[in-house]
């Protein structure tokens, strides 16, 4: 991508434009010798040899590509990565259940319990990640089903395991897990107290009752959970689940009409994106309509709103300055809330490399890198764009022509842009105060909230979002110095 983006700026053409073969003789005759020596050089980079297992991904579908230009099904078990690994020599309580988050397997421990282990090494490599898949009771339900389909993937050995990862170990003490765990930092907004966003998620997060309760309600103002209207509230998710799950299902089927015609002009990438999303969307909203059926929400929400009436009781017990402040805060939603957090915590890759050797298991670094953890605005799934699209933008359609999708989101309302300008400026601040705080000198920046979580925006109204993640992060760069000394954006296709 490189080279190809210096011959086209060179020869004066658009970077999407192609490359002529008379443009390019003409190129070449006029480099440098240097230059020339850094083209072969550019080019030999872009076409040596990658090992078959780079991009390698978990199942997505009913199929998975371990690499573009190859094109060849490929799909390995999530029990045979290094994470799974780590988690197990850590004493997982590996029983075979699958989280309440969708396709997520439940960690099975304890951060306390691991504070009683003596100080023991724990070695990651290709044999020790055999080890553990090939002893765990775990059935990986998504690799069996893909297997079916491609009995090429179904032999698992040390011999594949090996040439997937390699010959490398990854070595760490539990006394340097230990101190891993310890740099956790939560960092929230100016308004947001600290104090407060702890003691909610340390009360509630590891209930996996009141997970799925938070899920299903996560849209809704915490100040409502103790409204009056709190019986139409709950009615109006009911409803609005029951018509997603409609949705999906008309959208599953729209999409595998266009594979099975096998239509070349047909935007088949485009097809599977979309089955796929709202296969999982589908399988979310059928889970969280059995909370209606359990009939939990009473004493789940009386729990709750306990919980509320504490905090208005006495705000500045938990980090407010007085109930006003409180009440401001509790007018927003997780999902509204979540906007305004950033999780950092010190830690490593356990994979590295290029060409033969991409994705192999590497050698602990000297030195621990910072995760920073942080949601974009969501205009993917159904509640939060219900909840989020609203605020900022107007439909392609009137919403009554379209009672029954989330998408279609075109333009910005008038004087919007400025509150979502400012909305994104808030989020990228704790991000910024975040690696601030952990001493981050080289920043490295994913397109946050650029992707899958503009599934609902029209194609225009993608664009402007664009531009506002990106112009809130120089803004900031400009107004302030945050001690980094490298700021590198990954722009992905934007």
């Amino acid at each position: 991508n490189d080279s190809s983006h210096q011959i086209n700026k060179r020869i004066g053409q658009p970077r999407s434009a192609s490359i002529n073969k008379n443009s390019f003789i003409y190129f070449i005759r006029n480099l440098s010798a240097k230059g020339r020596e850094e083209l072969v050089k550019n080019i030999q980079d872009i076409l040596d040899p990658v090992n078959e297992f780079a991009d390698l991904r978990m199942g997505t579908d009913d199929h998975c590509y371990n690499h573009s230009a190859i094109n060849e099904p490929f799909i390995v078990p999530y029990t045979t990565r290094p994470s799974y690994a780590f988690l197990h020599s850590l004493g997982r309580d590996d029983k075979g259940k699958e989280s309440v988050v969708h396709h997520i397997p439940d960690i099975g421990i304890n951060a306390k319990d691991i504070f009683t282990k003596e100080n023991e090494t724990i070695s990651i490599s290709a044999e020790s990640i055999f080890e553990v898949h090939k002893n765990v009771k775990v059935v990986d339900k998504r690799f069996n089903k893909i297997a079916k389909k491609h009995p090429q993937v179904r032999d698992f050995d040390i011999k594949k395991i090996k040439k997937m990862y390699g010959d490398e170990e990854f070595k760490i003490s539990m006394d340097e897990v230990k101190q891993l765990i310890r740099s956790t930092k939560v960092t929230t907004s100016s308004l947001l107290p600290h104090k407060f966003y702890t003691e909610l998620v340390g009360k509630y997060s590891s209930n996996e009752e009141f997970q799925v309760f938070f899920n299903v309600f996560r849209t809704t103002p915490l100040l409502s959970f103790d409204g009056d209207d709190w019986d139409k509230c709950c009615e109006d998710q009911k409803d609005f689940i029951k018509q997603e799950i409609e949705h999906s299902k008309k959208k599953i089927k729209k999409s595998k009409a266009v594979l099975d015609k096998r239509d070349e002009m047909a935007n088949h990438e485009d097809a599977k994106r979309v089955k796929y999303l709202n296969k999982i969307i589908l399988k979310i909203n059928e889970e969280n309509l059995e909370l209606w059926k359990d009939d939990k929400i009473p004493n789940l929400r009386g729990s709750f709103c306990s919980f509320i009436k504490c905090v208005l009781r006495v705000p500045e017990k938990y980090g407010f300055k007085n109930q006003r402040h409180a009440k401001l805060i509790l007018g927003k939603s997780l999902t509204e809330l979540s906007t305004e957090v950033c999780v950092s915590q010190k830690g490593y890759f356990f994979t590295s490399g290029k060409h033969y050797k991409h994705n192999h298991i590497c050698k602990k670094p000297d030195r621990a890198i910072v995760f920073l953890s942080s949601p974009g605005l969501d205009f993917c799934y159904p509640q939060p764009t219900k909840l989020e699209a609203p605020k900022y933008f107007t439909r392609a359609v009137p919403d009554d022509l379209e009672k029954t999708t989330v998408g279609g989101w075109k333009m910005f309302q008038p004087n919007k842009r400025p509150e979502l300008h400012q909305r994104i400026k808030v989020l990228y601040t704790c991000i910024f105060e975040a690696a601030q705080e952990q001493d981050v000198r080289n920043m490295s920046m994913l397109p946050l909230g650029l992707g899958v979580f503009t599934q609902n925006l029209k194609d225009e109204m993608k664009h402007k979002l664009m531009k506002i993640y990106f112009k809130v992060q120089f803004e900031l760069l400009a107004e302030h110095d945050w001690g980094f000394e490298n700021y590198y954006i990954n722009a992905q296709q934007h």
